[in-house]
C-alpha cells in the first residue's frame, strides 16, 4: 500500500471527504521499486509530491490512534512508533483535535496552513515553519492546493540532538528551553524560505525514511541537525519576515534579540535595545529574565568577560587595556568580575593559558 492507496481508501470510506486533486490517479507507467528522492530536481513541487505518494505505508508510518489518556473522548492521542519520521501532511485530514507525544514540525511548502494549536488559530504561510512541544492539542486545515511537511522527532532525542548545538550558547539554549520544554504548551514560528536550502534537507530526510538498512536512523538524525541548525540561522529572517504585518510576539523576536545583543553589546544599553525592537524597556527586561534566567545587565557582562578572556589568551595586551577594551570602569572592577566568571584573577588565567611561543610575563 501507498499513499495514492490512502486517498483512494478514504475516499471509498465515506469519511472525510478529501477534494477532487487529493484523489490522484496512479500513473500508468508508475516507477518500479522505492521512491528515489536523492533524483528529484528540488525545484519541481509536482515530482517531490508524486515521489511522497509512492511510499510505502507500513507498520512503521502509520501513527496508531487512541483516545488521549487523561480521559478526553474527543481529542486523540497520536503515539510515536520511531524516534522520528517525515511525510506529508494529507489534506482534509487532521480536522480533529489530536496530540502528539513527541515534538512536532510543521513547514509551510506551498500554499498555505491554518493551525489550531491549544484552540487559538494561527496562518501558516509559504516558508514558515511551526515547532510544537509535545503534548499540545492541534489540528490543522489544508487543501489539495497545500504543501505542508510534517517532521515528528520524539522528546528525549530532540532534546538531547537540539541542545548538544546550543552548549556554547547559555541564554538562547535557556530560552528555547523555556520555551518548548518547560513549557507543555509551548510553540515557535521561524521563517526559513526555500531557498536556504532546507529543500535538500528535506530531500534527504525522506530518502532515509524509505531505507530499511541498519544506518537509515543515523542518517536521518545527522541532517535533521541540518534542519536545526536551519532554525537556528533564521533568527534574524523570522524577525523581519513577522515584522511587516506586524509587530511580532516577544517568542519571536526574542532569539533575534539574544543575537543582536551578542553581536552589539559593547554599545549597547537595554533602552537603545528597546528602542530598536519597538518594545517597552521594562517589559523587554521582564521578558529577557524570565526566558533566560538573566538580566540584560548579567547577559551583556557575561559577554564582555567572554571577550576579556579571550584577548587574554591570545593577545599579549595589557591587563588594563583589556579592562578597557571590555567596558570595565576600572581594573579592580574588571579583576573582581573575572574571578566571578573564572574562578580565577585575569593574571592567573593568562597563566593557565598562555599563548604559544609568548612569555608568561604580564606588560
Amino acid at each position: 500500500m501507498d499513499f495514492y492507496d490512502i486517498y483512494r481508501r478514504l475516499s471509498a470510506s465515506g469519511g472525510a471527504a478529501p477534494g477532487p486533486k487529493a484523489l490522484k490517479e496512479r500513473p500508468e507507467s508508475e516507477p518500479q521499486g522505492l521512491p528515489d528522492f536523492m533524483s528529484w530536481d528540488t525545484k519541481d513541487t509536482a515530482a517531490f509530491s508524486d515521489l511522497i505518494d509512492r511510499i510505502p505505508v507500513i507498520d512503521s508510518t502509520v501513527f496508531p490512534l487512541s483516545p488521549e489518556k487523561n480521559g478526553h473522548e474527543k481529542i486523540l492521542y497520536v503515539e510515536p512508533v520511531r524516534p522520528f519520521f517525515i511525510s506529508r501532511e494529507i489534506p482534509y485530514i487532521h480536522t480533529r483535535p489530536h496530540i502528539d507525544d513527541c515534538f512536532v514540525f510543521l513547514y509551510v511548502y506551498e500554499g498555505s496552513c491554518v493551525v489550531e494549536l491549544e484552540g487559538t488559530s494561527y496562518t501558516m504561510e509559504a516558508g514558515e515553519l511551526c515547532l510544537i512541544s509535545p503534548r499540545v492539542t492541534r489540528r490543522h486545515f489544508l487543501t489539495e492546493n497545500d504543501f505542508v511537511l510534517c517532521i515528528m522527532v520524539e522528546k528525549g532525542r530532540f532534546e538531547k540532538d537540539f541542545f548538544a548545538l546550543l552548549r556554547y550558547d547559555n541564554f538562547l539554549s535557556e530560552f528555547f528551553r523555556q520555551a518548548l520544554v518547560k513549557n507543555e504548551k509551548g510553540h515557535l514560528f521561524f521563517m526559513i524560505p526555500p531557498d536556504t536550502g532546507i529543500c535538500q534537507i528535506f530531500q534527504r530526510l525522506f530518502q532515509e525514511v524509505v531505507r530499511t538498512d541498519p544506518y537509515s536512523d543515523t542518517m536521518f538524525g545527522l541532517c535533521l541537525n541540518l534542519l536545526f541548525t536551519q532554525i537556528l540561522r533564521s533568527q534574524k529572517d523570522t524577525y523581519q519576515h513577522f515584522s511587516q504585518n506586524d509587530k511580532p510576539t516577544v517568542l519571536v523576536a526574542l532569539p533575534y534579540i539574544l543575537q543582536y545583543i551578542q553581536e552589539n553589546y559593547a554599545d549597547l544599553t537595554l533602552e537603545t535595545l528597546a528602542d530598536a525592537f519597538h518594545y517597552e524597556k521594562g517589559y523587554l527586561s521582564k521578558m529577557i529574565h524570565r526566558f533566560t534566567g538573566k538580566t540584560y545587565t548579567q547577559i551583556v557582562g557575561h559577554y564582555k568577560l567572554e571577550q576579556a578572556a579571550d584577548l587574554l589568551t591570545h593577545t599579549d595586551m595589557r591587563i588594563s587595556d583589556i579592562a578597557q577594551r571590555s567596558g570595565f570602569g576600572s581594573s579592580d572592577h574588571f579583576t573582581r568580575s573575572f574571578r566571578k566568571y573564572a574562578g580565577t584573577t585575569p593574571r592567573q588565567f593568562r597563566k593557565c593559558h598562555p599563548r604559544p611561543g609568548k612569555s608568561l610575563t604580564d606588560r
